[in-house]
């Protein structure tokens, strides 16, 4: 695929995988399974971009991102469930002015624990991220955390009911930088109402 028509700006109908100088990216992962009560999956990805390439002398480059993740699904007895995932990459790109290089390493991880309990389940999770700035003053630095905890209703076959509520505490360079407050806390809550067509809700 593509992202951005051809041509247009920024990206200039940039390839996902192929980026600017047309470099073939890869990925590869692996999955174990224990009687589908435990599933560990791990990922490596690479994208194998130059960072220094840049896309019709218009300061668009290429961004060079390379990741690894791991998690582990466990399913218990009496409906429980619990889940951790662990990411850690970095994304790195050219400069402005054509020299130097500048890069974001990021990484994130959670965990989940859920309890089902007839037609409904009560789900907990917490989440915490963090994006370091390397070579860019501080640009698009941020780290944060979050916790969310849901309940879901499924009364029959089609309809689903789902309340959720959130609440996330971060801090920004960027929203800093536009003149917000760099340290926000930010809560909601939500309810979804599903029907579906299928034969089962979940």
């Amino acid at each position: 695929g593509r992202v951005g028509q051809p041509g247009a700006a920024p990206l200039g109908g940039a390839e996902p995988f192929l980026q600017f100088d047309h470099r073939e990216g890869l990925y590869g992962g692996i999955e174990l399974r224990w009687l589908d009560r435990v599933v560990v999956r791990a990922l490596r990805w690479d994208n194998r971009a130059e960072p220094q390439v840049d896309y019709a002398s218009d300061a668009n480059y290429s961004q060079e991102t390379r990741f690894n993740s791991a998690g582990v699904r466990i399913e218990g007895d009496h409906g429980w469930t619990g889940i951790v995932q662990w990411l850690d990459g970095e994304t790195t790109t050219g400069a402005d002015s054509g020299e130097g290089l500048s890069s974001w390493p990021f990484r994130a991880e959670f965990a989940l624990l859920s309890k089902r309990f007839g037609r409904s389940i009560l789900s907990a999770r917490y989440d915490r991220f963090a994006v370091d700035s390397i070579g860019a003053d501080g640009y698009g630095q941020q780290d944060g955390h979050a916790w969310t905890a849901a309940y879901g209703f499924a009364p029959d076959a089609h309809w689903r009911f789902t309340l959720e509520w959130i609440r996330v505490v971060s801090s920004s360079f960027t929203r800093a930088d536009l003149g917000g407050p760099p340290l926000l806390s930010e809560s909601q809550v939500q309810l979804a109402v599903r029907y579906a067509l299928g034969s089962t809700a979940y």
